[in-house]
């Protein structure tokens, strides 16, 4: 685990509640982790599976106090511990959406192999990422299983919000919960893992939106990258929403879908970025010691002025359906001229 990883961690309501279980040995069958996307629930969800598994960690009890089990499996180089970390357990199973959606087939194969025993786990895990993604296909077949479970077997189940899951699932799950990261402690855990100026931190901090795992496996290779795309964008953004440039025009706004599209990988990245100014430019009213990008206070309050919240709404929306289109593995481009034009719109 990473410095970043532990003081992230460390503080989280979360792994005090993990701890208590594997202290009283009262692990339930269901899990439900919620909270935003980034926060590092997957990575969680590994290391509780390490946990449960570790016998090195079995035979010390002194650290299930308070968090420190997980810097011991985090470091721990036995057979178990090895095989999840680099994804190769047979009785670690993980289930993610396939394009926008968890399919039954995906289920229903999930629970053909988990109805025989584990092939060598003390306690099988099956993490399933990002719940929300199923549809009522899929969750009816996972309640059949969650209201059966198999021995030895615990499900972790991974969400933004309990409310976007069906609540038959969700009342079958322990919930828990994680809280965003401040942007301070962010900074500051940065600053100390890859010694980046202050300046550079607090925009980092600021564009993770308290959730660091967004960000933190792309550096430290692409920082300064990471930086400059996040200044191109918001530059554009500038241009189009007061109207001003050459991204006024139908080619210009195009040009810019282009740039942003090049990259299919920094794709949603940028999306993030296009998302939190916009939702600063409705916070700024109300609360602007509570926009993300401080960096840019002055712009983001002139422009605000020139908006309704309906319409800055509008565009947020527009930032999203391009998020789930892309997700459903949509044309890039053409997902992204799409938006920008939405974008211009007054």
């Amino acid at each position: 685990m990473s410095v970043l990883d532990q003081q992230v961690f460390q503080e989280q309501k979360a792994v005090e509640i993990l701890s208590v279980l594997l202290r009283k040995g009262k692990v339930p069958h269901a899990l439900l982790f919620t909270g935003i996307e980034g926060i590092g629930k997957r990575t969680l969800a590994l290391m509780f599976a390490m946990a449960l598994n570790c016998r090195r960690f079995a035979d010390r009890p002194d650290l299930l106090q308070a968090g420190l089990w997980m810097g011991a499996v985090a470091g721990c180089d036995c057979k178990s511990c090895r095989k999840i970390r680099s994804g190769s357990h047979p009785d670690i199973h993980r289930v993610a959406a396939a394009g926008a959606v968890i399919k039954i087939d995906q289920v229903r194969e999930l629970c053909h192999t988990i109805s025989m025993k584990p092939f060598e786990a003390a306690v099988r895990v099956v993490i399933i990422e990002g719940a929300q993604a199923m549809n009522p296909e899929s969750s009816n077949a996972l309640l059949k299983v969650l209201e059966e479970p198999p021995d030895r077997t615990v499900f972790v189940l991974t969400a933004v919000e309990p409310r976007d899951l069906a609540q038959t699932i969700v009342s079958r799950c322990q919930k828990v919960g994680f809280h965003p990261v401040s942007r301070g402690r962010l900074a500051a855990a940065w600053r100390k893992k890859y010694d980046i100026p202050p300046g550079e931190a607090d925009i980092l901090a600021a564009m993770a939106e308290g959730g660091p795992c967004r960000i933190d496996m792309a550096l430290p290779a692409d920082r300064s990258a990471w930086i400059k795309r996040r200044s191109w964008i918001i530059g554009r953004l500038s241009e189009i929403m007061t109207r001003k440039g050459q991204d006024l025009s139908v080619n210009g706004l195009l040009a810019v879908a282009e740039r942003l599209a090049r990259k299919k990988a920094a794709a949603e990245g940028s999306l993030d970025v296009i998302r939190s100014w916009l939702r600063d430019l409705i916070v700024c009213r109300h609360c602007p010691e509570k926009i993300f990008n401080q960096d840019a206070l002055s712009d983001i309050q002139r422009i605000s002025l020139n908006y309704t919240e309906i319409s800055l709404l509008s565009k947020i929306e527009a930032v999203d359906a391009a998020q789930r289109d892309l997700r459903s593995n949509a044309n890039v481009r053409l997902t992204l001229e799409v938006m920008v034009l939405q974008l211009a719109k007054k």
